[in-house]
């Protein structure tokens, strides 16, 4: 019953745990995948906002440097009379700008706090000799000392046309004037200077620390400020490797990136591990929740299980207390289904049986009675007449003798079989191997069938493992079916006299030897079938069962012998079922006579 109860948790748990598990995991992928989506794109979202503020910092400090440009004195190469101005311009903003210069095309600069000479590199100057544009930025300047570790942001200063010098000319150093390029002219480059500091802090306020590391890279791929102060001033791609677009990964971070409108690029570092630890903590807490729901439907399948299986498990302890012979059950189930309507049915079977019980008893101490007052009634009469012709005839002494003990035998050997039939069977189980107890048995039917005129065959089809039996009740059960069939094969009808049986001591054989149609034979055959037990089958070549009386040969005392009692059938078939093997009568298609005893091992 177990089994039962087993199977029913299983069949039921593992459909039910399988579905939730599937439910359960494919939403935590959708959750983590669908989280992973929304981290990014809310990181996106930050990084523009956080670039749009950048972006806005530095087109207001363009903006500024560009209105500057226009300063008429700047314009009219007046710059003794524009310092005090830029000087005082710069000093109101020196928490951002660190210093600001004042550059003639050909190289020669003074700034507001008093510094002067020339330009070491001319490419700064040639951004604004070709198409000029309205305003200049660019980073750290590392061929020019004097804009070393300083984001420059300059803006031209123009002018009309004008011809002060010759083309070919060059003017001194410390000259206020301007000369001619093309069309216009350009009278000097106005350019500030951002302490890479600033741009730090500038950086680091708008971000409030949300991302692991940051960077901005100006127009030629040059990293501005970065989160590692050491690696400003080098290349995107002398550091990574390759130019970051989009968003993207690299090794362990999510990468973002966002192009600001003066085509600098702000980078953002995120490792994933970190972007996505919220989501971590959430699996752990549903994983957690997963496997206590997880337990909770287990214990209620196995309560479920048990408290279906447990009405089965009374009808079947009830079941077998009748058959041990206890036939008052009454089974009570609190239940308003099948279960009620067959406990209902089962405790309505146990008293009809008490019933039946009751009856039977009354009706086999009739049949006994009567059995015995028949049985007993012969014996008594025969010793009757025998004694009342002693009386007279003194010359039938020794045969009346003989025939009173014969019949007083004959009702002592009545009188054992009822007692061992109403006696319980007491068995003695050894381990031992039903091959080695047939060499028992056999011999002696070996003589029997000699004398005869039988043949006798075994055959053990395969190995038979030994398993515990009682040896002496066995040997008690074989005999008697085996003594049935001789005398069911002595008696048929179409027996042969002709033939010869075979000397020796018979001995198992794996094929059945060839023998005349008419020849009488008893064979006995032995077979181990895997997952079912030891068939043990013997055959004779009678007339077989009666089909009508096969289901009552078992009965106690019937028989369908002159002088049987009707208990030896009886006996066997208790001494099997005891046991635990199952005897059946059977005829073969030739009609001959076959019994077959299944022994579970």
């Amino acid at each position: 019953m177990r089994k039962i109860r087993t199977k029913f948790f299983v069949y039921s748990f593992i459909p039910i745990m399988f579905i939730y598990a599937t439910i359960g995991v494919t939403g935590l992928i959708y959750v983590n995948k669908y989280y992973f989506r929304q981290a990014v794109t809310q990181k996106s979202n930050d990084i523009n906002n956080i670039s749009r503020a950048i972006n806005d910092w530095l087109i207001s400090r363009i903006s500024e440097v560009s209105q500057l440009s226009y300063i008429q004195s700047l314009q009219q190469g007046r710059h003794e009379s524009s310092d005090l101005y830029l000087e005082g311009w710069r000093s109101r903003l020196a928490f951002i700008y660190s210093d600001l210069f004042l550059i003639s095309p050909n190289g020669y600069f003074h700034s507001a706090t008093g510094k002067s000479g020339h330009l070491e590199n001319k490419i700064f100057i040639s951004n604004f000799t070709r198409t000029i544009p309205k305003y200049f930025y660019m980073g750290p300047v590392l061929s020019e000392p004097v804009f070393r570790n300083h984001v420059v942001v300059a803006a031209p200063v123009w002018k009309e046309k004008v011809s002060n010098f010759p083309d070919n000319s060059t003017p001194p150093r410390n000259t206020d004037t301007h000369y001619t390029t093309g069309e216009n002219s350009l009278t000097a480059v106005l350019a500030a200077t951002i302490p890479l500091q600033v741009i730090d802090r500038m950086i680091g306020f708008f971000t409030f620390s949300d991302f692991d590391s940051y960077m901005l890279i100006d127009q030629y791929g040059t990293i501005i400020a970065h989160s590692n102060k050491e690696l400003a001033g080098k290349t995107e791609r002398q550091v990574y490797g390759t130019e970051f677009t989009s968003t993207t990964e690299y090794k362990n971070n999510m990468v973002f990136v966002n192009v600001l409108k003066t085509t600098w690029k702000f980078v953002t570092f995120q490792p994933t591990s970190s972007l996505l630890q919220p989501m971590r903590q959430l699996n752990g807490i549903v994983i957690l929740i997963f496997f206590i729901i997880l337990l909770i439907i287990m214990l209620v399948s196995y309560v479920t299980a048990s408290r279906i299986v447990k009405p089965i498990l009374e009808l079947t302890e009830g079941v077998e207390r009748i058959m041990s012979g206890d036939y008052r059950q009454h089974i009570h189930l609190h239940t308003n289904d099948e279960m009620k309507s067959l406990a209902e049915s089962f405790n309505r079977l146990s008293d009809r049986m008490i019933r039946l019980r009751t009856d039977d008893r009354f009706l086999f101490l009739g049949h006994i009675s009567a059995r015995m007052a028949h049985e007993m009634r012969k014996p008594l009469h025969i010793i009757q007449l025998a004694a009342q012709n002693m009386a007279t005839k003194k010359e039938f002494i020794k045969r009346h003798t003989d025939l009173i003990l014969r019949e007083v035998d004959n009702a002592d050997r009545f009188l054992k079989e009822i007692l061992n039939f109403a006696k319980p069977e007491m068995l003695n189980f050894q381990k031992y191997s039903l091959s080695e107890l047939w060499q028992k048995i056999l011999p002696k039917y070996r003589l029997i069938a000699d004398n005869l005129n039988i043949e006798l065959r075994f055959t053990e089809k395969n190995e038979i493992p030994p398993f515990y039996i009682d040896i002496l009740k066995l040997e008690e059960v074989f005999s008697n079916l085996m003594d049935n069939a001789f005398e069911a094969t002595d008696h048929h009808p179409g027996k042969s006299q002709t033939g010869e049986p075979q000397p020796g001591k018979l001995q198992p054989s794996k094929a059945q030897p060839a023998r005349p149609a008419n020849r009488r034979s008893v064979t006995v055959e032995l077979e181990h079938i895997p997952d079912r037990g030891v068939l043990v089958s013997i055959t004779d070549s009678g007339p077989g069962f009666d089909e009508s009386l096969i289901d009552k040969l078992f009965d106690p005392y019937f028989t369908t012998k002159e002088d049987g009692t009707g208990l030896g059938l009886s006996i066997s078939y208790r001494i099997l079922t005891s046991h635990g093997a199952k005897i059946d009568l059977k005829n073969t298609p030739e009609g001959h006579g076959r019994v077959e005893i299944l022994f579970p091992i």
